[in-house]
């Protein structure tokens, strides 16, 4: 679709250098390095072109040459035969071995974990049970209230209150259901492993 394209095809609004189809002549192309395009500003201090038009040529880099790790100015790490072979021969007295000793595992408290496992799984069950009360009492409350069905005021209940009372009952009571549920369902599980335990 594309192959055909000729001179004509190129949209002189933008520069020809970077549009399909564009062949360089020898002419164009040292005009336009050259000469700048007129809507660029320069700084007094910019460099220009050189007179002839030629961009001179870049000096070659150096290439460093790949030397072998051994032989490479770059600090290595010491080989682990190295490592052994410089703790074999100097021992360090100033270093207590107690304290790179592994901790002693049975000092803990078996018992006391367990007791504090059972305290906190205590502690969910009265707080599930509690959330399940409050959402209860809140939504009797707002249901025994004569006012709320004959639209005036009954105990005292303000209309936002009881709103924000009916919105919140529900919430309390199923997160304090499935509280329950799981409390029960964890102290279940951890009965039977501590009484296939003994």
């Amino acid at each position: 679709m594309s192959e055909g394209r000729s001179a004509q095809d190129i949209d002189p609004r933008f520069d020809p250098r970077f549009q399909r189809g564009y062949v360089p002549s020898p002419e164009s192309e040292a005009a336009s390095v050259a000469t700048p395009p007129q809507n660029v500003v320069r700084s007094p201090q910019a460099p220009t072109a050189p007179a002839s038009g030629r961009i001179p040529p870049v000096p070659p880099v150096a290439v460093r040459s790949a030397e072998p790790a051994e032989h490479a100015h770059v600090a290595m790490p010491p080989t682990t035969s190295e490592i052994r072979s410089a703790d074999a021969a100097a021992p360090d007295a100033s270093v207590d071995p107690a304290v790179f000793a592994e901790p002693d595992l049975d000092g803990v408290d078996e018992a006391e974990e367990r007791r504090t496992r059972w305290r906190w799984l205590w502690i969910a069950l009265g707080a599930g049970v509690g959330c399940v009360l409050l959402g209860v009492g809140l939504f009797w409350s707002y249901a025994s209230d004569p006012g709320g069905y004959m639209g005036r005021p009954g105990t005292g209940y303000d209309a936002t209150l009881a709103q924000f009372a009916m919105s919140l009952a529900p919430g309390l009571v199923q997160a304090g259901v499935i509280g329950v549920v799981v409390a029960l369902a964890s102290m279940a599980i951890f009965g039977r492993r501590r009484d296939s335990g003994r």
